[in-house]
């Protein structure tokens, strides 16, 4: 049975679709949230951080950082199922305002031409401080099917990595942004992009972790404390301009692939 292992809602159990995902398993997330600890001491911890989960199946990965306190998180899979469940966990762990979904294929998403017009719902930062989060996110897991192409994994990083997209896109990643990629352990490591550190290599059994931390965006590319890639939300989890265009009429319901809040 796969649980949240830590933080507010620590031993609750989560829904996982039967033969549709491959969970990662509780001693590999166990061991992933030390290393991003052990990272994100002196940085402020979870508070304040975005999350976005890729291949997220259950969205075990995302639920657990908003467990320990992360601000909001974006899970992203090509499998109704898998979404269906990961809402209804959200649901169940009182995390739902702070998690969005995104249905369509990851290697699509993040190469688009636009960031997700929903992401999540507000995201206040859970510190003492509180106030709005902005920008791009900082921390990015991947858990492709191990049989995914390795040159379809690179794909994915490297449009991760492009400091704009097609029109204008904000950047996906904040500066210094960490990234984890879950692969088999006879899957080739990954080819990170030119200006991102590695930061090793961690096995468990026949899982692998690969490491990085994203370079530091050029002055004008997204800087989070400018939010040159925020998305402000309101509470029917649109943006204004999700809202201009429903009142105006043009906007149309896009189906698969559209971004959902709860």
């Amino acid at each position: 049975m796969v649980r949240i292992i830590a933080g507010a809602a620590g031993g609750r159990a989560l829904k996982v679709p039967s033969g549709l995902t491959r969970p990662t398993s509780d001693r590999v997330r166990e061991a992933l949230f030390s290393l991003l600890e052990a990272r994100l001491d002196g940085r402020g911890g979870w508070a304040g951080k975005r999350v976005l989960d890729l291949y997220a199946g259950s969205g075990a990965v995302a639920l657990e950082a908003l467990s320990r306190g992360a601000a909001c998180a974006l899970a992203v899979d090509s499998s109704p199922a898998a979404i269906r469940a990961a809402k209804a966990n959200a649901t169940a762990l009182d995390l739902a305002e702070r998690l969005a979904f995104q249905l369509g294929r990851v290697e699509q998403v993040v190469s688009g031409p636009r960031l997700p017009a929903r992401l999540a719902k507000p995201a206040p930062d859970p510190s003492p401080a509180g106030g709005a989060v902005s920008g791009g996110f900082d921390l990015v897991f991947l858990d492709p099917p191990y049989d995914l192409a390795p040159a379809a994994v690179n794909a994915v990083l490297a449009s991760l990595a492009a400091p704009s997209g097609p029109g204008g896109r904000p950047p996906w990643l904040v500066g210094g942004a960490l990234v984890v990629l879950e692969r088999s352990v006879r899957s080739p490591a990954p080819e990170w992009p030119a200006d991102w550190e590695d930061l090793g290599t961690r096995k468990y059994g026949d899982t692998a972790l690969h490491l990085a931390r994203a370079g530091d965006l050029a002055p004008g590319d997204g800087d989070m404390n400018r939010g040159v890639a925020t998305v402000a939300i309101t509470r029917d989890g649109r943006t204004a301009s999700d809202r201009a265009r429903a009142g105006s009429g043009r906007r149309k319901a896009t189906g698969r692939g559209e971004t959902e809040g709860l």
